[in-house]
């Protein structure tokens, strides 16, 4: 919860704050299509069985928490109760792209705050905000009903190391708390789903002391799980405070989220690859067969590409896959800088218009297309493919 203090003159912070927005609202329109990968992030982070019983049946049970009965109240009130969910109101998803949110009261004026507005819009109309929302609403409950299995596995001397590492991961000690947290639960507790799954309704629990702090557990396994770009997840020479200086935040903005897929997926099951982990892996790499197809129905195409041969087709899914964005975006990297001789002709639908500008980002992308449109226009020789790019933004 440190933050460094950021060096940048204020003129500084309005030109990244500004950009960083635009990019948000020109870029993220498929987004949605990419978040299939973040909710089967679960399976990793959470375990496949935990997920089906406190995540996937509670929505299906409840019509996405729709109904008034007493298993969707509690599916409904989790996440509300940690202050998730917020997604749609504010400018809190746009903040949340461009690292605002560690500083929430930074006033940088009129026109930051417009584009802060513009991209949040944006994040609405094309459900991100929506989704995110859904997928704190599915982990936080899955996350709950861990912390109460893991106590109740403790006391009848059951609990695995795997297990006790998540409990001890979220600020939780089996020996100390599982007393308490137990005597809580029956006590105020909603008892189990037909499932399996419990539901803790710390929120309503009488000990609040033990109820925060199951709840700081369950919000901190819910941010592990669906992860976002920030600061701290980044490598030093991107930071803002270094040689980079303001480009640092503008590429973090989009390159963030690969180095937090790194830190907190790829490498925590590389040092602890259990059973539990690799099945989850495995789900969450069937899961990234559904995006680049997806991206390109939303467009209206065919969801594979004429022609797309067999290694193409796994090289996009691999490239697609959550935990393996950070390999994904340096390879894509690499493969542009040798003017594609590294990949040829393996890439998914994200990186497949991609030029050599794109290596530093969105902003710069962004900017060779607007330049590539005017001079279009000037010399008469607008085609389908300036159109399009222009429109996608």
């Amino acid at each position: 919860k440190m933050m460094a203090i950021s060096k940048l003159s204020q003129k500084g912070k309005v030109i990244t704050a500004t950009i960083k927005a635009i990019n948000v609202a020109a870029n993220l329109g498929f987004l949605p299509v990419a978040m299939i990968t973040d909710l089967a992030g679960n399976t990793l982070k959470q375990g496949v069985v935990p997920f089906i019983q406190a995540g996937v049946y509670p929505t299906i049970q409840s019509l996405f928490g729709l109904l008034k009965t007493h298993d969707s109240q509690s599916f409904r009130e989790c996440f509300g109760a940690l202050n998730l969910g917020l997604h749609h109101i504010g400018n809190t998803t746009a903040s949340r792209q461009m690292d605002l949110a560690t500083n929430p009261y930074l006033n940088l004026g009129r026109i930051p705050e417009f584009a802060n507005k513009v991209a949040h819009f944006s994040s609405n109309i094309n459900l991100t905000t929506t989704i995110d929302n859904y997928l704190q609403q599915v982990t936080s409950s899955v996350a709950q009903s861990n912390v109460i299995r893991h106590m109740t596995a403790f006391a009848e001397k059951r609990l695995t190391p795997a297990d006790r590492m998540w409990l001890n991961k979220y600020g939780l000690n089996p020996e100390k708390d599982s007393e308490k947290i137990l005597k809580a639960f029956k006590k105020d507790g909603g008892g189990t789903n037909r499932l399996g799954g419990y539901q803790s309704n710390f929120w309503h629990w009488e000990d609040t002391e033990t109820a925060n702090k199951v709840s700081d557990a369950v919000f901190r396994s819910t941010h592990d799980t669906i992860i976002s770009a920030n600061s701290l997840d980044a490598p030093i020479w991107l930071d803002e405070n270094g040689l980079l200086g303001m480009m640092a935040p503008i590429i973090r903005g989009f390159k963030g989220w690969a180095f937090a897929s790194l830190n907190r997926y790829l490498i925590p099951t590389l040092q602890q690859p259990d059973a539990q982990k690799l099945i989850g892996f495995a789900l969450m790499t069937a899961s990234a067969a559904l995006v680049s197809p997806s991206r390109r129905m939303a467009r209206g195409q065919s969801p594979y590409r004429e022609g797309q041969t067999t290694a193409q087709i796994i090289a996009e899914i691999l490239m697609d896959s959550s935990q393996f964005a950070w390999l994904s975006e340096s390879l894509n990297d690499a493969n542009l800088i040798s003017n594609g001789a590294l990949l040829r002709d393996l890439k998914n639908d994200k990186y497949f218009d991609r030029t050599m500008i794109g290596i530093m980002g969105p902003t710069f992308s962004n900017g060779n297309k607007l330049k590539n449109f005017v001079e279009a226009m000037a010399t008469g020789n607008m085609n389908e493919k300036d159109t399009m790019g222009m429109a996608s933004m």
